[in-house]
């Protein structure tokens, strides 16, 4: 892949009416996206990130025809990368999860409350890279330098669980039941 990250997402804060603490914390999730970006601006090598911050690009970032229209595919943008960054959403899941398993993309989770589909039932551990959003926004920490540290070996299994995560949460054509 050439790429060994990419961050798809809003910085836009919006406010959440169901979170008052959500609001005031420093771990917002778009006080989150913004360290990601910041990241990713100060610690890349060229070519080596693709960062699209959709709410500079789209006024409506769940507008597939929108997003079309500006050539924004989620799915290649993110096939092209070994890493996905994955902050927590708005709400306690993130569709972008499930987008980056789907481009067999290695999701980087920064969360420390996500929920996941059929978490009992599907082993994510091994698919996915969990650093912690204290982590995240402590001053000195490099996600670059730590995602480059990870070994080819390491990688490759995690594709793989990747690609076996794919076929637990996707049911075959026709199909109306799935084998967790």
């Amino acid at each position: 892949r050439p790429r060994l990250l990419s961050f798809l997402g809003s910085v836009a804060k919006v406010h959440n009416k169901n979170c008052d603490l959500c609001n005031k914390n420093a771990t917002h999730p778009a006080n989150l996206r913004k360290a990601i970006v910041s990241q990713m601006q100060g610690n890349c090598g060229a070519e080596e990130c693709k960062l699209t911050i959709l709410d500079t690009l789209v006024r409506d970032r769940n507008d597939p025809k929108e997003l079309k229209e500006k050539h924004i595919d989620f799915y290649k943008e993110m096939g092209s990368s070994t890493f996905c960054a994955i902050p927590r959403g708005d709400s306690a899941s993130t569709k972008r999860l499930y987008v980056a398993i789907m481009a067999n993309c290695i999701p980087v989770i920064f969360s420390d409350h996500l929920d996941m589909a059929f978490a009992e039932a599907i082993p994510y551990d091994q698919a996915v890279l969990r650093i912690k959003e204290e982590v995240l926004m402590q001053q000195g920490f490099d996600l670059m330098k730590t995602l480059r540290s990870i070994s080819p070996a390491s990688v490759r299994k995690m594709q793989q669980s990747v690609n076996a995560l794919q076929r637990k949460l996707t049911f075959p054509h026709g199909c109306i039941g799935g084998n967790l």
